[in-house]
């Protein structure tokens, strides 16, 4: 069974990585990485063509509360989305 997934108030520290909420400030971040060819692809995702486009990821990623920004040294790198467990495909 499911809980409900909300890691709005989840800060996680190792010796390199925080991995954190997104914030609406870290946008230019985002895009910086985003917008690179062959970053995004082995996710399913093509690369951002413009900072709106980042925006719009962006305001879903604060508002669905369950993928984390991943910091490196005081600038976001990457994410990791936190999903539901589908026990229909994987019993």
């Amino acid at each position: 069974m499911n809980t409900p997934i909300d890691i709005s108030g989840v800060t996680l520290k190792t010796e390199r990585l925080i991995l954190r909420p997104w914030r609406e400030t870290d946008l230019e971040d985002f895009y910086a990485y985003a917008s690179i060819d062959g970053v995004g692809q082995m996710a399913g995702w093509t690369p951002h063509k413009d900072l709106e486009q980042s925006k719009r990821i962006l305001d879903h990623f604060i508002a669905g509360k369950r993928t984390f920004a991943l910091e490196y040294h005081g600038k976001v790198i990457g994410s990791l989305g936190i999903e539901k467990y589908s026990e229909e495909h994987y019993p």
